[in-house]
């Protein structure tokens, strides 16, 4: 037999539905530590090739050295793009990416340390030329993708070549 709930009845019982979601809810307004998700970092050193520089480049590689040890990496250049606001009708929003005539990509450095390492850069030319190499100490830090409660997730390292070539090292969050 089906039993019938009453308004009564049906009010408790959805009261007792809100307390328990309540009580499972987030747990960040409670005290309790948040959860970390599965999301991950690029555990490596960042490249940024500025224009009209990033023109006269076609490829790059990296090696990376500490401790006596290197780890090499080819970097795969992709064009650099930003995100140009086109405004907002109502709550709808629109942006535009927009290419901006540089080059990034990335050089995955297993194990990489939070200590200072060299790194060596070396950029093919797009004209087929003498390949150009950069030498630089890059101090890499530690990243938090999920937020620093949830502890570090490797550490990673940014270089950036500038219009005239010169390349540097850049604090991450520059």
């Amino acid at each position: 037999m089906r039993t019938k709930l009453t308004p009564l009845r049906r009010s408790g019982l959805l009261a007792g539905v809100l307390v328990l979601a309540v009580a499972c809810g987030d747990e960040s307004s409670s005290g309790a530590s948040r959860q970390c998700t599965a999301v991950g970092t690029l555990v490596g050193i960042t490249l940024d090739i500025a224009p009209p520089y990033a023109d006269q480049i076609a490829g790059a590689h990296m090696r990376t050295c500490w401790d006596g040890a290197c780890k090499d990496a080819d970097v795969i250049l992709s064009p650099s793009s930003r995100t140009d606001p086109k405004g907002c009708t109502g709550e709808m929003c629109s942006a535009q990416v927009v290419f901006t005539g540089g080059k990034n990509g990335a050089a995955p450095v297993p194990g990489l340390p939070g200590t200072p390492v060299q790194v060596t850069l070396t950029l093919t030319p797009a004209s087929g030329g003498a390949p150009l190499v950069r030498e630089l100490a890059v101090t890499p830090t530690a990243s938090y993708p999920n937020g620093k409660d949830c502890g570090s997730d490797g550490f990673q390292g940014r270089v950036a070549v500038a219009a005239d070539g010169t390349a540097t090292a850049v604090p991450l969050g520059t």
